[in-house]
């Protein structure tokens, strides 16, 4: 098991199963966004598309550990990430603007360009 990860049960053929995969960690995805309140959609439903996920990752009646087995993950691991993004919110992909690690250096390659472009006019 790796970050969570373990073997899929093989029900299937190897391209039912690679779809099946596919499918499930695309839900587990969308539901663990729904969580965090990546909701796209009218602001009306977006507190019951939340609580629908919160109880989905929570409830013990849910099918998750059955989506969690279908996608290949650990449902531990999965819950615990759940429980992380209900504390925290969805984790940042990405630096603020100006704040990235290649901010620098392009930032330094604009300047030559613009350089390049005075001595060329």
């Amino acid at each position: 098991m790796l970050n969570g990860q373990h073997e899929p049960r093989e029900q299937f053929g190897t391209v039912e199963a690679s779809s099946c995969i596919s499918l499930a960690r695309a839900k587990i995805l969308t539901l663990l966004q729904d969580l965090g309140g990546k909701i796209y959609g009218e602001k009306s439903s977006q507190f019951k598309i939340q609580n629908d996920a919160r109880q989905w990752f929570f409830s013990p009646k849910s099918d998750f550990e059955a989506w969690c087995d279908m996608a290949g993950l650990n449902p531990s691991y999965v819950r615990e990430r759940a429980r992380e993004i209900q504390a925290n919110g969805l984790p940042e992909w990405r630096a603020p603007a100006g704040q990235g690690d290649r901010y620098d250096e392009r930032l330094r390659y604009r300047q030559m360009v613009k350089q390049r472009e005075g001595l060329n006019a």
